[in-house]
């Protein structure tokens, strides 16, 4: 009989997407957004799905399964956000020791979520739970006191891992993104993972459609595109495709023989085409995000264009979560 899982923070569905593809039967996946959850309802029928903000259910609604997939917020746990959380801990006249103690001094949402993980694994006792979210949320100033709730509260064995879904291809291919997420890896007894090593990674080049879009001459760009493309060209002179992130940090593109930058939820990549010595340029489309990501190539996306982006970006990457629940399972055998 095939182990269940509940996905929490489910999102569009790409954890489920690669659980089902380790062989995992999802009974149910939860998630605030409407769009999102219609979304995998439309690719995972047989799951029964619970569109209700986390914070506010009670777990006994939901059946024990043998796994929890969750993927809380990483929002303010990013770096992305321009700031750092740290020093919040010194505000507070003693350490908190209860989980309602966390959850009153933790008011951000973003971060809160967090805890919901502890409230179902104390509920429902999952012989394995698999956290995924940003690097940066183990510089949470809560982390150690949310991780103490599972391991010295709750009885768990923890294992860190940090993988960049460009090199999640011990359980099938990888994909074609630089996307690197922190997972925690709670069980019942303690387990050997195998080991994630880089690789050589796959480039985007194969996952774009050919249409090389509009003349980059055709109309007035800005002069930070502008400065961007110059300095891609400049640096990968030769290689005929490149993509280069229309906002960020990043000042330099890469050749599209390589795996392209973390999506996100937001129209980041452009995609620059040289003809015959003239360049084309154009925004990376819906098919080709998906595909960046790892989705089946015929996943129904249900809303916005927007909608779709923003889903895409938020989603784990199908192949991260087939490797590490694989590996799991390999490991509870």
């Amino acid at each position: 009989m095939a182990l269940t899982m509940t996905d929490l923070f489910a999102g569009a569905g790409g954890s489920s997407t690669g659980a089902t593809t380790a062989g995992v039967t999802v009974k149910i996946a939860a998630n605030h957004w409407p769009t999102a959850i219609e979304t995998h309802q439309a690719n995972h029928p047989d799951t029964d799905h619970d569109c209700a903000d986390i914070s506010q259910v009670d777990p006994r609604r939901y059946p024990r399964t043998d796994i929890l997939w969750a993927s809380p917020s990483c929002t303010h746990h990013s770096r992305a956000q321009g700031k750092r959380q740290g020093g919040r801990l010194a505000l507070w006249d003693r350490e908190p020791t209860t989980l309602s103690e966390l959850i009153e001094l933790e008011p951000d949402r973003s971060r809160a979520t967090m805890h919901d993980v502890v409230r179902f694994a104390e509920h429902h006792h999952y012989e394995t739970i698999l956290v995924e979210n940003v690097p940066e949320v183990e510089e949470w100033p809560l982390f150690p006191h949310w991780l103490a709730m599972l391991t010295d509260g709750l009885g768990y064995h923890y294992r860190r891992v940090i993988l960049n879904a460009a090199d999640a291809r011990l359980y099938g291919e990888p994909v074609p993104q630089s996307r690197t997420r922190w997972f925690g890896i709670l069980t019942r007894h303690p387990v050997t993972l195998p080991q994630w090593t880089t690789g050589a990674r796959i480039g985007i080049a194969d996952h774009l459609d050919p249409d090389p879009g509009p003349r980059l001459d055709s109309k007035p760009r800005a002069a930070a595109t502008m400065a961007r493309i110059d300095a891609t060209l400049s640096r990968y002179p030769d290689a005929g495709r490149w993509i280069v992130s229309y906002y960020g940090a990043s000042r330099v593109g890469k050749p599209a023989t390589e795996p392209i930058g973390t999506l996100t939820t937001r129209d980041r990549h452009a995609v620059v085409t040289e003809i015959d010595g003239v360049l084309h340029y154009r925004m990376m489309n819906r098919a080709e995000q998906a595909r960046a990501m790892g989705f089946p190539a015929d996943y129904r996306w249900c809303g916005t264009g927007s909608d779709i982006t923003k889903q895409i970006g938020n989603a784990v990457v199908p192949a991260a979560a087939r490797d590490l629940v694989s590996a799991v399972i390999g490991a509870m055998a």
